[in-house]
């Protein structure tokens, strides 16, 4: 029958191409071998001559009616083909079932997981690169996954707590946080200092429980917030010594809430961003004893909240900008042991009346420091402690800064 069927299909193809495109594949590539018990040499030749002319080979013919399913013919004298049933299980398609999760979201949040999934993407992406949260090997994708399909607390969809969140589980996974010594989702410790209770709890990260109660985590006015759903906005990030290595992600600039950020003694990379101005409530930075480098940036000196700046023991460079003025509340200032060049901005820091501590050795500034020494007794009078420690690169006979009235010189 392969003969009959070959022929008829070729004399098809020869009277018309388009309509090649409507027949059903009937022959199987299995069936060539026996060819040659049906057809003589002759009739062989000839097919094969057509195929030629008609620049479609045998092979070539099998080729396109397998890749066409859409593919029909009749065949004359060969009984039809009935189509094998398919039992009732095979031929109706069931959704996949519902996951616990997917329930959980359902009965929680009111839309199901996939809703959920789009919605937390489409506020993540206004903080975080939509290339990184795509990129299944970037820390930002790993956060966003970790808070779509792995928290077990199952934050719904209010921005605030969402965003908050989410920055909480990517300062984790930014900075190594499998490696902590303390409190890490995988640490073998986890306890809180004696003098540290009032404010931060023995709650490892990661933790279903609310992000404020993480270990070195506290959120002022809600210390203890009894669930993942109450909103408490962050406020203070202590950890301090805690084997934080990496750098600072950007989107935690996006925590505008906060207050305090202390991780200092940690192995933290990478530089301070120009994002820093958006933290208008920042009171306390305390990043000394890292390996951050770069210049600071002149953004930071706009947080005219800052009390506390304690960036010691860095690789910062570039010069003490101007923008040091408008920080009046500002009590402790440290930049020691860093890489810091040109002339101390010295009429710059008058206006700073209330600072407490400023140390300025170990880098390159030169300049003279004799306008705050002509202020420091009279200031004295009103505030005994102004000053106190004052120290900069003033020792020798030919000192780098000139300060007659310098606690501690260099």
């Amino acid at each position: 029958m392969l003969v009959f069927l070959l022929a008829a299909l070729l004399k098809h193809v020869e009277a018309s191409t388009s309509s090649l495109r409507r027949m059903r594949k009937v022959i199987e590539v299995s069936d060539l071998s026996i060819a040659n018990d049906v057809m003589d040499s002759s009739s062989l030749e000839t097919t094969h001559d057509k195929a030629i002319s008609d620049n479609l080979t045998h092979r070539e013919l099998f080729r396109l009616l397998e890749r066409d399913s859409s593919l029909s013919m009749k065949v004359p004298s060969r009984a039809p083909t009935v189509a094998p049933t398919v039992a009732p299980t095979q031929a109706i398609k069931t959704d996949p079932p519902i996951s616990s999760r997917d329930t959980l979201i359902r009965s929680k949040c009111g839309v199901s997981g996939r809703e959920r999934t789009s919605a937390l993407y489409s506020v993540i992406s206004t903080i975080s690169d939509v290339d990184e949260l795509e990129d299944s090997t970037s820390l930002p994708h790993q956060a966003l996954h970790w808070l779509d399909n792995v928290d077990s607390a199952v934050v719904c969809l209010s921005s605030d707590r969402v965003t908050q969140r989410y920055v909480s589980a990517l300062l984790y996974f930014s900075l190594g946080g499998a490696e902590w010594k303390n409190c890490g989702e995988e640490s073998e410790t986890c306890f809180v200092d004696k003098g540290d209770k009032r404010f931060f709890q023995n709650i490892r990260w990661l933790d279903e429980a609310h992000e404020c109660t993480w270990f070195g985590m506290y959120c002022e006015g809600n210390e203890k917030p009894s669930n993942a759903d109450e909103v408490a906005m962050l406020t203070d990030i202590d950890l301090d010594a805690n084997n934080l290595v990496g750098a600072l992600p950007k989107e935690l600039y996006d925590i505008v809430s906060l207050q305090t950020i202390i991780m200092d003694g940690n192995g933290l990379t990478g530089n301070i961003m120009s994002n820093i101005g958006q933290m208008t409530n920042l009171k306390t930075i305390d990043l000394d004893d890292n390996e951050l480098d770069g210049t600071l940036p002149t953004e930071l000196f706009s947080l005219n909240k800052l009390a506390v700046i304690d960036l010691n023991s860095n690789n910062f460079t570039g010069s003490l900008p101007s923008e040091i003025r408008n920080l009046v509340n500002l009590r402790f200032l440290q930049l020691d042991f860093n890489y810091m060049t040109g002339d101390l901005p010295t009429q710059d820091l008058l206006p700073l009346e209330n600072i407490f501590a400023l140390t300025l050795e170990n880098n390159k500034f030169t300049g003279s420091m004799e306008d705050l020494c002509d202020v420091l007794d009279e200031r004295r009078k009103n505030d005994t402690i102004y000053l106190q420690f004052f120290q900069t690169d003033c020792a020798g006979d030919m000192p780098e800064v000139y300060c007659p009235c310098c606690s501690i010189c260099y």
